[in-house]
């Protein structure tokens, strides 16, 4: 088929974008097809992104038993906001594991920047994990930046299991 391209204006219908119309013709038959071309928008929405560079580096800092912490943050962690909301004993007492161990491991993860605490709270760092459309994660980069992981702002249980 040989194409005659006669495209009018481009406009957008939600996310598609009509770029005009073409005409193809059958080089044997001579019959002339009319079409409507468009391009479609790919857009990145709902879905988990792992940046793996972050992740490795944060997992190399835990191992053994400390696996089973991260396994469980990511396992009941809230994607809406990127959080988990757990004391140390419950994360502890469902891991299997002591209480230090779930102190010392959060504590390694947040020097590595793989996530912040608050009393009860963990939040994870939206640069190593986030589901969703890169406009929710900017949002929760804004809302990890500011989420507190100053000492004199941690969490007790933290600064006492840390020890």
């Amino acid at each position: 088929m040989k194409k005659q391209k006669k495209v009018q204006t481009q406009r957008f219908i939600g996310s598609t974008k009509i770029t005009g119309r073409e005409e193809w013709q059958n080089t044997e038959t001579g019959e002339v097809i009319e079409s409507v071309t468009t391009l479609q928008q790919v857009q990145d929405i709902n879905f988990t992104k792992v940046w793996i560079t972050h992740l490795l580096y944060g997992l190399e800092v835990v191992g053994g038993s400390k696996m089973k912490v991260v396994n469980y943050i990511l396992d009941n962690l809230n994607y809406t906001e990127n959080i988990l909301i757990a004391t140390y004993p419950e994360i502890a007492s469902d891991t299997g594991v002591s209480e230090r161990t779930v102190g010392e491991t959060i504590r390694l993860l947040r020097e590595a920047n793989f996530l912040k605490t608050r009393p009860g709270i963990i939040m994870l760092n939206p640069d190593v994990l986030a589901k969703g459309s890169p406009g929710k994660r900017q949002a929760l980069l804004i809302k990890f930046e500011t989420f507190s992981n100053n000492p004199n702002n941690q969490d007790k249980q933290g600064d006492a299991n840390d020890k």
